[in-house]
Order: structure tokens, then C-alpha cells, then sequence
């Protein structure tokens, strides 16, 4: 941990050694957890609301990620956000390109 009680400037190194696993742990939580849900309710609320425009998923993705500043690959957040559409919104995607969702039966 850095002591806050050091009146000196610490390292790159130091600090790397520190605050690196700490970033890649926060990374690792917001794709695995925040990302897809976010992506899930803006899918959602967009059918939900009948807003959703004709682009493809990986547009409505890059939307999405400008809104929120991550910026994780759709690959590693695709999944999850497939299952939530099913799980909570009872949506399913038909197709990517334009982007197509459907009540899930």
C-alpha cells in the first residue's frame, strides 16, 4: 500500500506496483458486471421504447461505450449481455447487422 504519511514523491515503479493490479482488478469487475448490464438496458429500454435505429450491434455498442467511457471489446462482453437480454428484458438478438431484438419466448 502507499503511505499517505510519505512526503516525497514516490516511483513510476512503485507506483506501478501498486496501482496496476489495482486497475486491472476494476477492469476485470466493469467487464465482467457493469458493461454488459449497461448494454443490456440500452438495448432494452431502446426496443422497449421503439428508439432502436437501424445500425449494427457493434454500433450500438461503440454508442454505448463512448456514453460510458470503457472501452472493453464487444467479444468479451457479447455474451453476458445475450443472457441478460433473456434473463431481465425477455429479449433475444436476431440479427447484428442491422440490429434486430425480439421478445424472447
Amino acid at each position: 500500500m502507499i503511505d499517505e504519511k510519505i512526503d516525497s514523491d514516490i516511483s513510476d515503479d512503485e507506483f506501478d506496483k501498486v496501482h496496476g493490479p489495482y486497475n486491472e482488478n476494476l477492469n476485470n469487475f466493469l467487464i465482467r458486471y457493469i458493461v454488459p448490464e449497461v448494454f443490456a438496458f440500452q438495448l432494452a429500454q431502446s426496443y422497449y421504447r421503439n428508439c432502436l435505429c437501424a445500425s449494427s450491434l457493434e454500433a450500438h455498442y461503440n454508442s454505448m461505450t463512448d456514453i460510458i467511457l470503457v472501452y472493453p471489446s464487444l467479444d468479451d462482453i457479447k455474451a453476458e449481455t445475450i443472457n441478460l437480454l433473456k434473463i431481465k428484458y425477455n429479449l433475444q438478438i436476431t440479427n447484428e447487422n442491422p440490429t434486430v431484438l425480439e421478445k424472447w419466448q
